[in-house]
């Protein structure tokens, strides 16, 4: 079969398919890998033979230019995606459901281009804080009591780069839904096992978007 034939076979399969953009971060603060990518990689990889395209999207763990990079991921793309997730890293408890982004950055360290913020606006004279468009608790409420026990929902997504994405983004992009998910840490004991329940528990999310 010749090679353009097969490039518009596979250009209409993913026209036809329900899509959705999963973003993660960067390695950041000198540790070995970001379980954010890590886990948005692995969703990419095993919907890649479904009816849903999940599309990785690599971000740098960089005030404002994180969500430069995935708004450049969203225009690439052949069709506008139905969704959009936005990965972080967070704690060794499970996954946190964010529900709002606050219009402020304050931090303890510095991003990955050394940017260090003490108490700023994100945007100055814009709201205080934005919800997430893609709401979760209908889709949480569809999953096992088990894997409701490793799932929390939040209104503090900090006041980082994570916070930054989501507040600008979800400013940004009103006409696709659009959240953020904290996953446990690349750092944490039995990482191996929290990737695996994590990603178990974000393909039922993703599927359960189309049921």
């Amino acid at each position: 079969m010749k090679t353009w034939l097969i490039s518009l076979i596979l250009l209409s399969s993913e026209l036809l398919a329900n899509t959705v953009v999963v973003s993660g971060f960067d390695v950041f603060d000198n540790n070995r890998g970001n379980n954010s990518e890590v886990i948005a990689k692995i969703l990419s990889k095993n919907f890649s033979s479904k009816n849903i395209n999940v599309h990785f999207c690599g971000l740098r763990t960089v005030y404002f230019k994180s969500s430069e990079q995935l708004k450049d991921c969203v225009i690439s793309l052949p069709k506008k995606p139905d969704y959009i997730i936005g990965l972080g890293e967070a704690n060794c408890k499970g996954l946190k459901f964010e529900t709002i982004a606050k219009n402020w950055m304050k931090d303890i360290s510095q991003d990955n281009d050394g940017i260090h913020y003490e108490g700023e606006v994100i945007r100055p004279g814009d709201s205080q804080s934005v919800e997430m468009s893609l709401k979760l608790k209908p889709l949480y409420k569809l999953l096992s009591r088990r894997d409701k026990k490793f799932i929390t929902f939040s209104k503090d997504q900090g006041t980082f780069v994570c916070n930054n994405l989501s507040y600008i983004i979800a400013n940004d992009i009103t006409d696709i839904p659009y959240t953020f998910i904290h996953v446990p840490r690349y750092n944490c004991r039995g990482r191996d096992k929290l990737v695996k329940r994590s990603v178990d528990i974000l393909t039922k999310t993703i599927q359960n978007l189309f049921n």
